[in-house]
């Protein structure tokens, strides 16, 4: 046996499947191992098997032989292992590439179709999170079998992948990201939201919303009495210019109508935030997004 090495042993579901859906991931890991160990020539017949038979050098082959074929037998399946040539590790291994190496066009489509036609469902017993690891797992189904889905590609799926039309507010703020991680921060903001696991005196209509406050003074949303120019306020008669044409109506029930309704949005994520600054006397704010 070779001195020092250890056996690796995956885990059941990170073991060579049947379908070879796992195939390059798992022949990925497990080549740089078996080159680690000193075991791939015998796999790859750099160190053919000796000729002189009974003598300490076959001995010494057999047994490292044996060693190589039992770490690839123990790291696939046991369907995988049916009708599988193990009379050498180099057999064995062989056989594997003859079966899997081999791109399948009808498993690679019906991969790929599988993946585009997950769709998560409002109200089911699905998560968004369980939903969006599902995705995951199909596209690494998709890259095991040859069928490379990008980082943008696969942004694609996932917004397409949401119930409409209760998503489409949420979708709609992520136009242009193209970047998974940050889309599937934002869904599972939002359907931690919708879970109530924030705060739940909220519209559940209204995707990313502001508090606003009010004025004590007026009544009005979108300032406070000590910067209130109406009747009263701390800053009364205090108009900034472009106000001055509408002395007297800044209380009417219209105005009022207005200032009641939020209507700034926005959000950020880490490594790119959104700075506002919604105290800005303007009665509505006018953003790009």
């Amino acid at each position: 046996m070779t001195e020092g090495l250890t056996i690796i042993r995956y885990e059941q579901s990170e073991r060579l499947k049947e379908d070879g859906s796992n195939w390059s991931f798992w022949k990925t890991r497990m080549v740089p191992y078996l080159k680690g160990s000193r075991l791939w020539p015998y796999i790859s017949g750099t160190i053919p098997r000796h000729s002189d038979t009974g003598t300490e050098k076959m001995v010494r082959w057999e047994e490292v032989d044996a060693q190589a074929l039992t770490i690839i037998l123990m790291n696939i399946t046991p369907n995988v292992q049916a009708g599988l040539d193990c009379s050498s590790s180099k057999a064995a291994w062989d056989g594997l590439l003859s079966r899997y190496a081999q791109a399948d066009p009808i498993a690679q489509n019906l991969a790929l179709s599988r993946l585009h036609a997950k769709h998560y469902t409002e109200g089911g017993m699905e998560t968004v999170p369980s939903h969006i690891a599902e995705l995951q797992r199909l596209r690494e189904t998709c890259g095991g079998l040859g069928v490379h889905i990008s980082d943008a590609q696969f942004a694609g799926v996932i917004t397409l992948s949401m119930p409409t039309p209760s998503w489409d507010p949420v979708i709609g703020t992520l136009g242009g990201i193209l970047d998974p991680k940050l889309i599937i921060s934002q869904l599972y903001t939002e359907w931690s939201r919708r879970q109530g696991h924030t705060s739940t005196d909220r519209d559940p209509n209204l995707v990313f919303q502001t508090t606003w406050p009010k004025c004590d003074n007026c009544g009005c949303t979108g300032h406070i009495a000590a910067k209130c120019w109406a009747k009263g306020g701390s800053q009364e008669g205090q108009y900034p210019e472009w106000h001055k044409g509408n002395r007297g109506t800044y209380s009417s029930d219209k105005d009022k109508a207005v200032m009641g309704t939020p209507i700034v949005w926005s959000y950020g994520y880490a490594s790119q935030l959104d700075i506002w600054f919604a105290d800005s006397a303007a009665a509505v704010h006018v953003s790009p997004k």
